[in-house]
């Protein structure tokens, strides 16, 4: 269901229905050998759906069971459970400093955490009337997009707990996936087979990039030169 890279890219964890996160050593894989498992992280009571590193030695990942936790590689336990969603947490987003992060939920609302601070949340946005399958940091850090069923991606303001923008659909369909463009003027979701580029601003379509099945994931690289999306006809596209 999830995958995701190390900072040092030495590394990479997956997540799914068998309710563990487990990271593979990629450093050490030689040619086309599959990469040894560096840990399994037991503990989730549900899947999970999505995990994110903090560095190479601590992972966060959501789940089926309703939390968030915060594993040691190394030690292969849990540093912090987090609580606060009643139903199944779907995404995570972590921030740029790594000490604070979103997470999504099926219980149609987005939570914010300090990992320092506790397991509980500091704060709750609400507003969807669905699951919320997706979450990404806005780039300046003072705000995030979320995706959700119910057709619409919300940006939402942290330093005024509102929402800034509301981005619907004329023919509600799920928002699965969104990122940012690196400058933040366009906001990318994934609704059914498209791929649509809004104005942060004016919330209007610029573009919509059709493909030949569901767009499954959507991701803007680190340096903001390139858009990669997945489709459920499994395949990767990158545009530049």
């Amino acid at each position: 269901m999830t995958c995701g890279y190390s900072p040092s890219g030495r590394y990479i964890a997956s997540g799914g229905l068998d309710n563990t996160v487990t990271v593979h050593n990629i450093a050490a894989a030689e040619g086309g050998e599959i990469p040894e498992i560096q840990k399994e992280l037991i503990g989730h009571e549900g899947f999970v759906s999505c995990v994110r590193f903090i560095d190479d030695n601590q992972v966060m990942s959501s789940s089926g069971d309703h939390t968030n936790v915060l594993w040691d590689i190394n030690e292969g336990t849990k540093v912090q459970t987090f609580v606060g969603h009643k139903s199944d947490v779907m995404c995570i987003a972590l921030s740029e400093d790594k000490n604070t992060f979103l997470s999504g939920s099926c219980d149609e609302m987005s939570l914010y955490f300090d990992i320092r601070a506790g397991p509980d949340p500091v704060m709750s946005f609400t507003g969807h009337t669905s699951d919320v399958n997706a979450i990404s940091w806005f780039p300046t850090g003072n705000a995030f997009a979320s995706g959700s069923d119910d057709g619409t991606a919300r940006l939402t303001d942290l330093r005024v707990d509102r929402d800034f923008n509301i981005y619907s659909l004329q023919e509600p369909e799920r928002i699965t996936t969104l990122d940012f463009s690196a400058s933040g003027q366009y906001l990318f979701t994934g609704s059914g087979t498209a791929c649509l580029a809004w104005d942060t601003l004016t919330t209007y379509i610029t573009q919509a990039i059709e493909h030949p099945e569901k767009v499954s994931y959507i991701s803007v690289s680190p340096d903001g030169m390139a858009l990669c999306t997945g489709c459920w006809d499994s395949s990767l596209r990158v545009y530049i």
